[in-house]
């Protein structure tokens, strides 16, 4: 219940930022992400593609990595299998929306396995400075991270409306190293 709650109070939050503000606070953030550099240079590095206004844009970021040499992976939803599938993807054109409105890989994309994952940037509604991560409520993410070697960084960048004193969590909630947000960098403190 207490999740669903901050959810909502998120989302309000969110939805009072205008365009112009959420454009430079978005501008800001990455430049504090590059400087920290907190994913490193060694790929593949798992990103997501923003498909929500209430996320900062991350298709530069992938552009970037691109653009470097790094091997980008991606998300794609298998509902069936309640799961994320990882996906090495190398250009847009390899990029299909699902019934969500999420861009998301081609299902013929080659598939990678979560030991092959180097460094992990998550999506997620709300932050805390211990490292806790308040998602849409699907537990793709949380799976997804309990599959990964816990050493392997785990970083979301963030609007400063997404920091919370404590986002409430599950004993099967991940956590993740830090975020990154137009303010600083919050690395994890526990």
């Amino acid at each position: 219940m207490a999740k669903r709650a901050l959810r909502r109070e998120i989302k309000a939050r969110l939805a009072r930022l205008d365009e112009t503000a959420r454009v430079q606070e978005s501008e800001s953030l990455w430049e504090r992400f590059a400087e920290a550099n907190p994913l490193g240079e060694e790929g593949p590095i798992l990103a997501y593609l923003s498909s929500f206004p209430e996320e900062p844009s991350t298709w530069e970021f992938v552009r970037g990595l691109w653009q470097r040499g790094i091997a980008v992976a991606l998300p794609r939803v298998d509902p069936e299998a309640h799961r994320l599938a990882l996906h090495r993807i190398n250009s847009p054109e390899c990029l299909v929306v699902n019934r969500w409105g999420i861009t998301e890989p081609a299902a013929d994309a080659i598939e990678l396995r979560p030991h092959e994952i180097r460094g992990v940037l998550t999506p997620g509604l709300a932050f805390d400075r211990r490292g806790g991560r308040l998602g849409r409520g699907g537990g793709y993410y949380d799976r997804l991270l309990s599959c990964l070697d816990p050493r392997v960084p785990r970083w979301a960048v963030a609007f400063s409306a997404q920091i919370v004193e404590q986002v409430p969590t599950l004993p099967h909630d991940q956590t993740l190293h830090g975020v990154v947000t137009a303010q600083g960098v919050l690395a994890s403190q526990s």
